[in-house]
């Protein structure tokens, strides 16, 4: 299990505006930590039965590079969130706009299941009542 957080997007131009594609200065740093988490697991060795799990606030959206320098490995991750409907998928919310900036990503060995749930208690509540600014996420995996 491998536990991330990327680079902050503070600075970032909105998800909505004149701006377009929207400015993200950090984008840069989140790509370089998200390969090096790459070349760590690329670097394990191979076993059929093992799982990975990379999760945390990659402070990107599931189409943005970070994540897609992930999922779109190899061997590839799936990310659980993705199995979600996709009002269930936020975890955070920044100017109203919900979002959705952490994941879980796993590399299931043979015969494994997982799944995830985003636990609605802090984005739906007033800034004063939450514990944090994120959801926490809930992932069950089955083992043989």
């Amino acid at each position: 299990m491998i536990n991330v957080h990327l680079s902050s997007k503070a600075g970032s131009g909105g998800v909505y505006g004149i701006v377009r594609p929207p400015v993200d200065p950090a984008e840069p740093a989140r790509i370089a930590q998200v390969r090096a988490v790459r070349d760590f697991v690329r670097g394990l060795p191979h076993d059929a039965n093992r799982t990975v799990i990379v999760l945390g606030d990659f402070n990107a959206f599931w189409y943005e590079t970070p994540l897609l320098l992930l999922t779109g490995a190899e061997p590839a991750f799936r990310n659980l969130a993705l199995d979600e409907p996709p009002l269930e998928r936020i975890s955070y919310v920044f100017e109203g706009n919900s979002q959705s900036l952490d994941h879980m990503l796993v590399q299931l060995g043979n015969d494994q299941a997982a799944s995830m749930q985003a636990l609605h208690v802090n984005s739906v509540q007033p800034d004063s009542r939450r514990v944090s600014d994120h959801d926490p996420k809930l992932v069950r995996i089955t083992f043989p």
